[in-house]
């Protein structure tokens, strides 16, 4: 088992209506300092969809990007 500490990584997730680019500048910000983040891409954004997607699928999106 290593000692070496452990950096953390991020899960962005955007609200509706949304896309994961909004997160850009945070995950630049971030790869900057060495960190590492994911974004999901949700089923309720984007111009074409709607923000009444299920949230099954929502988490489903979600639980998918953690891997």
């Amino acid at each position: 088992m290593s000692n070496a500490p452990v950096s953390p990584s991020f899960l962005l997730v955007h609200g509706a209506w949304r896309q994961p680019t909004c997160w850009s500048a945070l995950q630049d910000a971030l790869a900057a300092d060495g960190l590492q983040s994911r974004t999901a891409d949700l089923p309720s954004s984007g111009p074409q969809r709607t923000p009444t997607a299920e949230l099954a699928a929502l988490l489903g999106k979600i639980a998918a990007t953690e891997t």
